[in-house]
């Protein structure tokens, strides 16, 4: 790791803490002047998983901003970029082994005709 990614390492953890990002459910690092985000991002002490995508804009745009960095990449569980903005997509922890996302599609039948969202096998 050079110089300017231990600056660049540094600086978004102020960033994080500028927005009271939850540091332990997220990693990052820069590397060659590309920065890798991924975990679970939320708001220490709010209750819920997520964050605003205003919020998300900001704190993308600061560590875009940022002398030595040349792309960012998100692998984020519970939010995604796309074309429109970030989206939030919160995953619910159902069964041990198991877990059903919004959008899941509903493909097991209950009794009466009732569906109910069919997990994915967690990795």
């Amino acid at each position: 790791m050079g110089r300017e990614d231990f600056e660049v390492n540094s600086r978004m953890m102020q960033i994080f803490n500028q927005y009271r990002i939850d540091q332990t459910s997220i990693s990052y690092r820069c590397y060659g002047g590309i920065v890798y985000v991924e975990g679970m991002i939320r708001v220490e002490g709010s209750g819920t998983d997520g964050v605003k995508a205003s919020v998300m804009d900001a704190i993308h745009n600061q560590i875009r901003g940022m002398k030595h960095v040349k792309r960012v990449k998100y692998d984020f569980v519970n939010m995604t970029h796309s074309v429109g903005g970030w989206i939030y997509t919160k995953t619910v922890k159902k069964e041990e082994g198991k877990t059903w996302q919004v959008g899941d599609k509903k493909e097991d039948k209950k009794e009466g005709g009732e569906t109910t969202d069919k997990p994915s096998e967690s990795s």
